[in-house]
């Protein structure tokens, strides 16, 4: 089964951690005076921090704190909004098929004489950049003008190059027009937008966008970032420094700072942890299975783990889901199923709401726990 294309660069970072065994752990606090300020070990650096040039797992684990897509998967694998403020149905009038245009040309060069969708956001009143400007629906255009555009270098230009036009409503309400109808219609996940206000000059030349965009030149404007946290600090390849966002509209972060370390070696990682040079090694940019099984075993009463998942359940199940009768639709029902009936779901590429400690949205989450089993046709429809 070959994802949608607008949950692709999931399946990058799908792919990245069902071949690893995720580890993390969390040094056990000594004392009860509350903690400001988490070091995080990881074992890469950004190559960009722009949110849609190169697939990186580095550079998402730090944006996920300093951005919020429009739509994500919760902890119950439902599709809900954080940067709009309702998800659009065709159930509740959001979104409704309409006919495409005759000789209309489609994101993979059909010509469409079918059907489409029209999918209306309206974005969070109280969403604002960290420079105070108010997050509109001009940077909805200007993002999918950067998205589609062949030059620009953003790596899932497939997703917009599927939404036909933009209706534009008002300030904060807009209209996508997609050039088919799928099960995924209303999913945004990976619509990250892009402040017009900054960002336009640096894309007046479109082929030199990912050499001027701000996101590189100008990594610690505040104006960059509508999240919890935006990044104050950057020293290439040694550590990034990120504190609250005074813009931020929903619950304050429990850390005050976060400062994401680089130690590529991960034998001296393991000691940085085991010094209190960092407090907190990410599972999914940190030790090897053999490294973390052996760490916990000799000081399993000085850290805390949430254990290990292996990635062959992912993969088994992504077997058996090839040939689903009904395509995408089948699919979903075939997985729905799955999950009511064993309780998990093995693969389900998503972004889950903010951790209360970080404000973290993650991305790429699988989840595994259920055995890989034989699919039933008649069940998938």
């Amino acid at each position: 089964m070959t994802p949608p294309p607008l949950l692709r660069p999931f399946t990058a970072a799908l792919c990245a951690l069902s071949l690893a065994v995720l580890s993390a752990f969390a040094a056990v606090p000594a004392a009860a005076h509350p903690k400001d300020e988490l070091v995080i070990g990881v074992t890469q650096f950004p190559s960009t921090f722009h949110p849609g040039i190169d697939a990186m797992l580095a550079k998402s684990y730090i944006l996920y704190m300093t951005q919020r897509p429009f739509t994500v998967y919760d902890p119950k694998w439902e599709l809900v909004c954080m940067l709009c403020t309702r998800l659009p149905t065709i159930e509740n009038g959001g979104a409704h098929i309409e006919d495409l245009p005759p000789g209309q040309q489609t994101a993979d060069r059909r010509v469409a004489g079918g059907k489409g969708i029209a999918v209306t956001y309206t974005i969070r009143p109280d969403a604002v950049w960290g420079d105070g400007v108010p997050v509109t629906t001009e940077d909805v255009v200007f993002t999918w003008e950067v998205g589609r555009n062949a030059l620009s270098g953003i790596s899932n230009a497939e997703m917009y190059r599927r939404i036909l036009s933009i209706d534009v409503r008002d300030a904060k309400t807009f209209t996508l027009h997609l050039d088919r109808v799928s099960f995924d219609y209303d999913a945004i996940n990976d619509f990250n937008l892009l402040p017009a206000h900054l960002e336009r000059e640096a894309f007046r030349d479109p082929a030199q966008y990912r050499k001027r965009t701000l996101f590189d030149t100008d990594t610690t404007n505040p104006g960059l970032y509508y999240g919890p946290y935006r990044i104050i600090e950057v020293v290439p390849g040694s550590h990034v420094v990120l504190e609250r966002n005074p813009t931020w509209w929903g619950k304050t972060p429990a850390f005050r700072r976060i400062v994401v370390r680089v130690v590529e070696n991960t034998a001296a990682l393991e000691a940085n942890l085991l010094s209190g040079a960092i407090d907190y090694v990410a599972g999914e940019l940190g030790l090897s299975l053999d490294q973390a099984l052996q760490f916990e075993k000799r000081y399993g009463d000085r850290f805390r783990g949430p254990g290990f998942r292996g990635g062959a359940p992912a993969r088994r199940t992504l077997v058996a889901y090839r040939g689903v009768p009904g395509g995408a639709p089948g699919l979903r029902r075939a997985h729905g199923a799955i999950a009511a009936e064993h309780g998990a779901a093995s693969w389900t590429p998503a972004r889950l709401p903010a951790h209360p400690g970080l404000g973290v949205a993650a991305g790429g989450v699988h989840r595994l726990g259920a055995a890989a089993r034989a699919l039933s046709p008649a069940r998938a429809g």
